[in-house]
């Protein structure tokens, strides 16, 4: 079989050809006197072979060279040892790597076939060296320590601070221990026996402010193992003022209600009793008559709750009022479902819903308390922005339009979980909904880190809504961190920045200071545990999920160019003596 000749630069392979074509007319040009006589197709096959050799001097061809290619073995912190060696039996010609994540290894891994990765895995930034190449991840081992974590790094005072997660390998007898940032005990939990054992620590939020709690581990002398840092950013408590609608009465409303008025939001209640006659209820705030929804009356709110029937029965007209509302005054929608709104939805509230036939599930993903839902879930994509998952399912969720954010919901009759005794959950299901639909108060901006933890000189990505006509951010070390903006929402916009020092750092408007967003830096010393299982995990997707069918490597190996110098040599020698050798004869 012949194998293929390869070319380093096409675009010069077509300009060389295209002069060699011109040459050779050139040459049959000059020749042409000595048509049809058997010496000219002589001079005619010599200078193409001539001309042939000079090109490909300049073109360099090459053909691929199969050889038997080295099986490699990338080794990454947390690699087991047994693992090694019994890859080291199995092959021969193991060539074995040390991981440095700072090295690019793309032409060492060319020659490898197949690749294994041992330990806890590659940085997903480095996964394009391995995208083309027969690589298999093998796992590797987790030091003792917190594998999950699962809290809210911000909160409003008054509110509860729940710090749940799982501990890999506890010690039996330590004792984790949630502290304050003088060090003060707050919540503590024993470490058990088990290989994963789950744990959950609560806290109330008091004092506004950026605070630095810990997650201590203590052994049963007290003495400290081990500490792990949790920021925390403590906001003044938002207080809403919040519209429902109701076309009937319902045992939803009636808790959330009083929910709402005992937390001291501002609360207006109309349920309709008969055609045209309503009841007004008043909490924390003066009457007002709200027999029109108009422009002028929901500036007055910042967050308007209503049951389906009474928005599928919206006129053109008032669902005009309500989205311009929402565009250019900020306000927040919350639509109260039913299984009519999953298949008549649209307008305002313009989600997919798919039906999956499940009708019990936890209200978040760590959440102990069953709740009921209606058999349908959101569809998680562009624009969606989720405020309650379990499973990967997306519960609860709103879309942002202008200023403002319309949402909704699969739960249904949340206030069940106040009937079984669980009033911190149903405390703080609507807690998420109401500060994440309501009314933003934050001039101008609107942020949202979107990694945990961050640290130092590694990605920090985050989120800009940003209603000003220029998004021009600065970092606390005086950086200009450039921004991407969202190819559908025109408000939104998205950036990565490397932050330098450890400690609390922030993001802000080059033209507006105030609107800044703060977040904690760590050492990389911080959450070792976490970030290793976060990375197994990386890589069992990464490469679990290859596509790209790996090739054998071939090695190209450059044609001989001396055979080509000796074709134009004798050639151009014989064109240039035969004409002399002719005239002497």
């Amino acid at each position: 079989m012949i194998e293929p000749i390869y070319f380093l630069n096409d675009r010069l392979f077509w300009f060389i050809m295209g002069g060699l074509i011109l040459l050779w007319g050139v040459f049959i040009w000059k020749e042409g006197a000595l048509f049809p006589k058997g010496r000219f197709f002589v001079r005619m096959l010599v200078a193409t072979l001539a001309l042939l050799a000079l090109a490909l001097i300049a073109l360099k061809p090459m053909i691929p060279s199969k050889y038997n290619p080295m099986v490699g073995v990338v080794l990454t912190p947390g690699y087991q040892v047994q693992l090694l060696d019994s890859l080291r039996k199995t092959h021969d010609n193991l060539k074995v790597l040390n991981y440095d994540d700072g090295v690019d290894i793309s032409d060492f891994l060319s020659l490898l076939h197949p690749v294994y990765i041992l330990g806890r895995g590659i940085a997903p930034f480095n996964f394009w060296q391995y995208k083309k190449r027969s690589s298999t991840y093998l796992g590797g081992t987790l030091s003792s320590g917190v594998v999950r974590l699962n809290y809210d790094q911000e909160g409003t005072e008054g509110s509860k601070l729940i710090v749940k997660g799982v501990y890999n390998k506890p010690q039996s007898g330590n004792v984790l221990v949630l502290t304050d940032p003088a060090g003060t005990g707050l919540d503590s939990v024993a470490m058990s026996n088990y290989i994963n054992q789950e744990f959950s620590l609560i806290s109330d939020r008091k004092v506004q402010g950026q605070f630095l709690f810990s997650l201590v581990e203590k052994d049963s002398m007290g003495i400290i193992v081990g500490t792990e840092p949790l920021p925390q950013i403590i906001r003044k408590k938002k207080i809403f003022k919040v519209l429902i609608l109701n076309g009937f009465p319902t045992f939803e409303t009636k808790y959330l209600k009083n929910f709402l008025a005992e937390a001291g939001h501002e609360l207006v209640v109309r349920s309709q009793m008969t055609k045209g006659k309503f009841k007004f209820e008043y909490f924390n705030t003066e009457k007002i008559v709200v027999n029109q929804l108009s422009h002028t009356l929901l500036k007055a709110f910042d967050l308007l709750i209503m049951d389906s029937e009474t928005y599928l029965g919206l006129p053109k007209t008032t669902l005009e009022v309500l989205k311009v509302s929402v565009l250019d005054n900020g306000l927040g929608i919350f639509v109260q479902p039913n299984e009519t709104l999953y298949t008549s939805q649209g307008n305002l509230l313009d989600f997919n819903f798919i039906k999956d036939n499940i009708k019990e599930m936890d209200w978040e993903k760590d959440s102990k308390t069953k709740m009921s839902k209606y058999p349908f879930h959101i569809h998680d994509e562009m624009r969606v922005e989720p405020i309650h998952k379990s499973h990967n399912t997306l519960l609860t969720a709103y879309k942002r339009l202008g200023k403002g954010r319309v949402g909704t919901s699969v739960m249904h009759g949340t206030f069940s979980l106040l009937l079984v005794g669980d009033s911190r959950g149903y405390r703080e299901f609507w807690t998420t909904v109401i500060e994440a639909i309501g009314k933003r108060h934050i001039p101008g901006a609107d942020w949202k880190v979107e990694n945990f933890p961050v640290f130092v000189n590694e990605p920090l990505n985050f989120k800009l809504n940003n209603f000003t006509a220029d998004s021009v951010v600065r970092s606390s070390d005086g950086y200009s961190v450039p921004l991407m903006q969202h190819v559908e929402v025109k408000n939104l916009w998205s950036g990565t920045t490397f932050p330098r020092q450890t400690g609390w750092n922030s993001l802000q408007l080059e033209i507006d200071t105030t609107t800044n967003n703060a977040f904690y830096v760590m050492d990389t010393l911080s959450w070792s545990s976490l970030r290793g299982y976060d990375l197994i995990q990386e890589n069992k997707r990464f490469f679990n999920s290859k596509k790209d069918a790996a090739k054998i490597p071939s090695q190209y190996q450059l044609m001989n160019p001396l055979w080509f110098y000796s074709i134009f040599i004798l050639g151009i020698g014989y064109l240039w003596l035969a004409p002399k050798l002719t005239k002497e004869e």
